[in-house]
C-alpha cells in the first residue's frame, strides 16, 4: 500500500476537475488520457479501454495499430484464455481487483508481445480493472524503463472509478433525447452525482 503522504492529492483533484469539465465524450477521453502524464509518466504508449478490452483512444500508437489491436491482438494476450473473459483475466493478474503491473518481457515468446507490444516499446504496463464499476474504463501506462511504484498504482486506483463514472454519464447522455441539459436536469437524471 502506498504511503498516503506520497500521493499527489492536489494533482489528482486538479486532474479530475479538468477531466470533468469536458463537454463531449471525445474531449473527455482525450483529456483523461493526455493529462495523466503529469502524475504517471509513460514513455512508450498509453490507452483507454472498455470492458471488452477494446482500445477507445491511445497516445503513442498509430491508428492502423489501434485497428490491429482491436480486431486481432487483444485476443492474443498470453493470460487471456477466452476473449469474453478479458477483464476477468486482468483482474486475476492484479491479484483481486485493482492495479495489475505486467512485465511483458516475461512473455516474449507470445505473439502479442513479439509482434505488437515489443515494437511499440511496451515493456512494462500498469492497468486498472474492477468488476464493480458501472462501465470499465481501464487505463494503461507503458514504459521502456523502470516499473511502476506503489504510488503510481494508488493514483490510478483513485482516479479510474471517477473516470468510469464520467464515461458512463457520457454514454447515457449520448442516448438521451435531450443532449444538452442544464445543471438541474443533469442532477435529476443522475442523482448519485454530487453537486
Amino acid at each position: 500500500m502506498a504511503d498516503s503522504n506520497k500521493v499527489p492529492w492536489r494533482a489528482i483533484h486538479e486532474y479530475l476537475l479538468e477531466v470533468g469539465s469536458a463537454k463531449t465524450k471525445q474531449e473527455f477521453l482525450f483529456t483523461a488520457l493526455t493529462r495523466m502524464d503529469r502524475m504517471i509518466p509513460a514513455d512508450a504508449c498509453t490507452g483507454l479501454f472498455n470492458d471488452e478490452g477494446r482500445l477507445l483512444l491511445s497516445e503513442g500508437v498509430a491508428e492502423s495499430d489501434v485497428g490491429l489491436f482491436n480486431s486481432y491482438y487483444r485476443f492474443r494476450f498470453p493470460f487471456v484464455p477466452k476473449p469474453e473473459k478479458f477483464s476477468d483475466a486482468w483482474i486475476e493478474r492484479a491479484g483481486l481487483e485493482g492495479c495489475a503491473r505486467i512485465d511483458w518481457l516475461r512473455f516474449e515468446k507470445y505473439e502479442y508481445v513479439a509482434d505488437y507490444a515489443k515494437p511499440l516499446g511496451e515493456h512494462r504496463t500498469l492497468v486498472f480493472c474492477a468488476r464493480k464499476l458501472p462501465l470499465l474504463l481501464a487505463r494503461t501506462r507503458s514504459r521502456r524503463g523502470p516499473g511502476f511504484s506503489e504510488t503510481d498504482c494508488a493514483i490510478l486506483s483513485i482516479v479510474t472509478p471517477h473516470l468510469a463514472n464520467f464515461y458512463s454519464c457520457f454514454e447515457r447522455m449520448s442516448k438521451s433525447a435531450w443532449p444538452i441539459l442544464d445543471a438541474d436536469e443533469v442532477r435529476d437524471r443522475f442523482p448519485a452525482l454530487s453537486r
